[in-house]
């Protein structure tokens, strides 16, 4: 008789946190409770669902129209486990998309307002709404679209559901989880360069090189770290002092060759470490 090992079982695991979308989505439930923590304290649990389940049902119907796309062009790594999964994906969608909508009506109006708004961009991405284009298909604009809707949902929904005045703290905010976003995400397109390319898509990698996108990627991190001192408590930006080492030192290991769970789990997981010991900071500074 064999012996039995928990390693497959590990694995399979594994693969459908990262490739089901859990995790991203668990990337915004964090960031998104940072936000509200860090406005008023308190936790609003139906908003943070929606977001949590709403990015779980977009990202999921975006990895199986892209499976597609994809498909017709031959399938790496990440699109071969995602291929596996393409059932639970569509499981994932509808089921996420469908507790998205419950949680949706125990959010005030303004609120519902401004995810209606933002689901139309996010549509926008996935699905080609401009004749056979996605939004993500115009040249250049997908990185700033990605850091743009991030900022609006982990950001503008914790202010309106907290019922703030809009003021300028907002817009700093925003920016300044912008700035974050769109640094970290530069390497997913050095990672992508060549599936873009057959998509006919340009970006910023293949416009300036992948030297001068690290580059430009390690100048932004640095200008959110300088954001982060000018708008947040002391104890909380020391702490994004950590999280802002952690990402210069991946952003850096892309200049080589990575397997795909570096980026998956470990480029996509700052956002994770962001939202965590944010969050963190904040409770314990005001023990």
């Amino acid at each position: 008789m064999g012996r039995f090992s928990l390693v497959p079982i590990i694995l399979t695991a594994f693969s459908i946190i990262f490739y089901g979308n859990i995790y991203i989505a668990l990337c915004a439930l964090s960031l998104s409770l940072q936000s509200a923590l860090f406005l008023d304290g308190l936790i609003n649990y139906f908003l943070l669902a929606e977001i949590f389940f709403a990015t779980l049902s977009v990202y999921s119907i975006h990895r199986l129209i892209g499976l597609k796309k994809i498909k017709k062009n031959g399938l790496n790594e990440r699109f071969i486990i995602i291929q596996k999964q393409q059932k639970l994906l569509l499981c994932f969608s509808i089921f996420a998309a469908a507790a998205a909508l419950l949680f949706f009506f125990y959010l005030n109006f303004n609120t519902r307002l401004a995810l209606i708004l933002s689901a139309l961009p996010s549509l926008g991405y996935i699905m080609p709404l401009l004749g056979n284009k996605r939004l993500r298909d115009i040249p250049y604009l997908k990185i700033f679209l990605i850091a743009a809707v991030w900022s609006f949902v982990t950001v503008f929904l914790p202010w309106l559901e907290s019922g703030r005045a809009i003021s300028g703290l907002l817009f700093l905010l925003i920016l300044e989880r912008a700035t974050f976003v769109f640094a970290i995400t530069i390497p997913f397109d050095i990672r992508d360069m060549e599936i873009e390319k057959n998509l006919g898509v340009n970006t910023i990698p293949s416009a300036i090189g992948i030297k001068k996108s690290l580059i430009l990627s390690v100048s932004i991190l640095t200008v959110w770290a300088i954001s982060v001192f000018l708008i947040y408590p002391y104890i909380f930006a020391l702490t994004m002092m950590v999280v802002f080492v952690i990402s210069i030192f991946l952003v850096l290991g892309t200049a080589q060759q990575r397997p795909d769970y570096y980026y998956t789990a470990f480029l996509d997981g700052t956002l994770l470490l962001y939202g965590v010991l944010g969050s963190l900071s904040i409770i314990f500074g005001n023990l």
